[in-house]
């Protein structure tokens, strides 16, 4: 997936989630850490996707975009597919950011524990010092299988829906299908940009929407007209 597909996804998620106060940081925030001649702090409250941290809010999410060095000459082409997803989920109360790796992993690499960090202490007016746990899940979570190499975002996506329905503790779902998760992110999205908006890619073309539609059952969540976003905000984020 690219960077402004999933930042639409989290916001949409975010909002859909009146019980829950959780925010989304932009994914060019993670991207902007691999710039090879960093010489200003990378702040977090200039990445907030949406524009505004509200008010006592629980936690946010942070999209992690993952390369195998610190440093990546391609980093402006971050709309592309390129890199690994990875997700974090921030829980305020608990000062812990709880890491996935699609795939399972079992480590952060440093230069990615640099992102989460830096994440946690600069979003606040001055710098702080508070540097949170990081509790790594390797095995709780529908996770990507080996020999995929290219659905990562797709997982992301579906990790942090399951957290904001129901909870970090219930985050497997027993009746997962790919297949059927992609379609409903993809229709989700196209729903969500206004008719007169080119829509963005989402990586399923119209005709391999038609084929997943035939090939599997998808239970659509409440109309879409009853959780849209309002366009204005989606216009302006998809420019962005």
């Amino acid at each position: 997936m690219k960077g402004d597909q999933i930042n639409l996804w989290y916001r949409y998620q975010c909002l859909k989630a009146s019980s829950k106060n959780f925010f989304a940081i932009d994914t060019l925030f993670s991207a902007a850490h691999y710039r090879q001649n960093k010489t200003k702090i990378i702040r977090a409250t200039n990445f907030v996707n949406g524009g505004d941290i509200p008010e006592d809010y629980e936690g946010f999410l942070l999209p992690i975009i993952e390369y195998d060095t610190p440093s990546h000459k391609n980093v402006k082409k971050i709309d592309q597919k390129i890199g690994h997803w990875c997700t974090g989920i921030y829980l305020k109360s608990t000062n812990t950011l709880h890491y996935f790796d699609p795939i399972g992993s079992t480590q952060v690499l440093p230069h990615v524990r640099e992102i989460i960090i830096n994440c946690v202490k600069t979003l606040a007016i001055e710098e702080t010092s508070n540097e949170p746990e990081i509790v790594i899940h390797s095995d709780s979570f529908n996770r990507q299988g080996i020999n995929d190499t290219s659905n990562c975002g797709f997982y992301c996506c579906h990790i942090v829906k399951r957290f904001l329905e129901s909870g970090i503790d219930n985050l497997m779902d027993t009746e997962f299908v790919l297949n059927d998760f992609k379609l409903h992110v993809a229709t989700t999205i196209a729903a969500l940009i206004p008719a007169e908006e080119i829509p963005l890619d989402t990586e399923i073309m119209p005709d391999e929407i038609e084929v997943l539609s035939a090939n599997g059952q998808h239970n659509n969540e409440p109309p879409f007209e009853s959780l849209q976003l309002p366009c204005d905000i989606i216009k302006d984020e998809a420019n962005e």
